[in-house]
């Protein structure tokens, strides 16, 4: 990949003066004619999932807005475990070479839970909303990702 981007940089002048390959039009014409001939409704075993990770994160949000509910650090650290598992479930079944599996496992791997970092002197009310904050930027992307995998 190196060597290409250096190949690029060394001859940039020549690769944006080629003109294209006869046939280059047509074949992507073609293309682009094919593609808007698709279907564009979405198989249920990928909106049904990622439904249920949306619906997860809008709970872990209005839990952390207040209540009469009390929530804990643990559950608030569970119900996100929950939803990255559904999330992995979903992402593997598309998946065919494994890369959005690996992307999804790099961005929510801690070694570390977030919730063992925070000091026993903390209240568990600021505990929660730092938790929920952490975590629903983390969901965030998860679900940019199941975006992503769906088209």
């Amino acid at each position: 990949m190196i060597d290409l981007k250096n190949h690029i940089a060394f001859d940039r002048a020549k690769v944006d003066d080629a003109i294209p390959s006869e046939g280059d039009l047509e074949r992507f014409l073609g293309k682009v004619e094919g593609s808007a001939g698709r279907s564009r409704v979405r198989p249920w075993w990928l909106v049904l999932p990622a439904a249920a990770v949306a619906a997860g994160l809008a709970l872990l949000i209005f839990l952390g807005r207040g209540g009469d509910t009390a929530i804990t650090p643990e559950e608030v650290y569970s119900s996100y475990l929950a939803q990255v598992e559904d999330a992995m479930e979903l992402v593997r079944e598309s998946d065919q070479d494994g890369t959005w599996i690996a992307t999804l496992e790099g961005m929510t791997f801690e070694s570390v839970p977030m919730m063992d970092l925070l000091p026993d002197e903390m209240s568990v009310e600021d505990k929660v909303g730092i938790l929920q904050e952490h975590y629903s930027s983390v969901l965030s992307g998860v679900e940019e990702i199941i975006e992503i995998v769906r088209k």
